[in-house]
């Protein structure tokens, strides 16, 4: 093989070159410093030297019950945050789709909440449900309804769940939008003219033929609610009593208010493999979806 057949071979390797270098040292280097931190105990000193502890950290973390009530909060918002998102972006995205007229009006609007800042939406929201000044409750004033603690605890999830569902739907509405524009319209065609109901081909044709494109916006706003902590901090900062304190919240307590850097790598490790695995698993499962209905 002459130099210039090699040459060609490798061209692709010395375009992508700068790019790897770039991964490794801005995605790379501080994993690995992450969990070299995590094997140590260092309270962010100039004058100490991290000490090496092994496996302590890890320990520590998972036996307290702080650390395991943030991590089922974590389940728990991702799950109905999720849900709801899910749910509603497609739903609504069925919707739009039928419209003929100011399509690209209504997803210009629904584009507001995500190139809005998190944090200032999160305070935007903790206005607005403000016992005193905000607008629920005058609102529920206006209409003769009782007004509502929403900082309570019984209150607070639910509130939750309104600014993220308001933040994270469009994301889903948008890419589920784009994948019905890019559905034939022949198998539709064939399926009124053999008669079948809209009902039907939306339940039979359009979600099945939709179904991966589902599980990618799922996979993607998943992993943000997954991580999310700026709208969290903004609305509640992780109270009434720590109830709504996700394992964000919690590396960033340990990191900065505790400063125990070695236990807040160490809980950034497990956060990582968290949703590393939720990723795995919903890539696995967008394959098995196109295998069965798009093969």
């Amino acid at each position: 093989m002459g130099m210039k057949a090699r040459l060609n071979r490798n061209t692709k390797w010395l375009f992508t070159l700068p790019t790897l270098v770039f991964v490794v040292i801005c995605i790379g280097y501080p994993k690995a410093y992450a969990f070299y931190m995590s094997m140590h105990s260092w309270r962010m000193s100039l004058v100490d030297e991290p000490v090496f502890v092994g496996f302590a950290n890890f320990i520590a973390i998972l036996s307290e019950e702080r650390t395991l009530n943030a991590l089922g909060f974590t389940f728990k918002y991702f799950l109905v945050a999720s849900a709801f998102e899910v749910v509603l972006g497609v739903t609504l995205a069925l919707m739009i789709s039928k419209i003929s007229r100011g399509k690209s009006l209504i997803r210009t609007g629904f584009l507001f909440p995500m190139v809005a800042t998190p944090i200032a939406m999160g305070y935007v929201w903790k206005v607005f449900f403000d016992s005193s000044i905000g607008l629920a409750n005058a609102f529920l004033r206006l209409t003769g309804v009782p007004t509502v603690n929403w900082f309570a605890s019984s209150n607070v999830f639910k509130m939750l769940m309104i600014a993220e569902v308001w933040v994270g739907t469009p994301l889903i509405l948008l890419i589920v939008l784009a994948g019905i524009t890019g559905l034939s319209a022949d198998v539709f065609e064939a399926a009124r003219i053999d008669g079948a109901s809209g009902w039907r081909i939306t339940f039979n044709i359009t979600l099945p033929l939709l179904s991966p494109t589902i599980v990618m916006a799922f996979l993607l706003r998943g992993i943000e609610v997954l991580k999310i902590y700026d709208v969290i901090y903004a609305i509640t900062a992780g109270g009434p009593n720590q109830s709504t304190e996700n394992l964000n919240l919690l590396v960033y307590t340990y990191a900065f208010d505790f400063m125990q850097m070695g236990r807040a790598s160490a809980l950034m490790i497990v956060f990582f493999a968290v949703v590393m695995g939720f990723a795995l698993l919903s890539m696995i499962l967008k394959r098995r979806i196109e295998s069965r209905y798009l093969e």
